[in-house]
């Protein structure tokens, strides 16, 4: 059996107990992430990035330099 809480020591108002859901935050392998519909880039090199969670017909590699490079967000981001 639990003691009672008594008062608060600022207000003087009685405090009662609030249970709330535990928050386990779990590391998400890159298949669950491309399943969301997040993007995943690595950095590997000054502007290069590699793609951990490339699409059919996205490149592997993004350079910054080169837009026929970046991940198409038209197959990920549904209005």
């Amino acid at each position: 059996m639990d003691l009672p809480l008594g008062r608060c020591p600022y207000c003087g108002k009685p405090v009662e107990r609030s249970v709330g859901a535990a928050s386990i935050r779990t590391r998400k392998f890159d298949c669950e992430l491309k399943d969301m519909g997040f993007t995943k880039l690595v950095r590997v090199d000054e502007g290069i990035f590699e793609n951990k969670t490339r699409r059919h017909g996205e490149d592997k590699y993004v350079d910054r330099r080169d837009p026929a490079t970046f991940p198409n967000l038209k197959k990920t981001v549904k209005d």
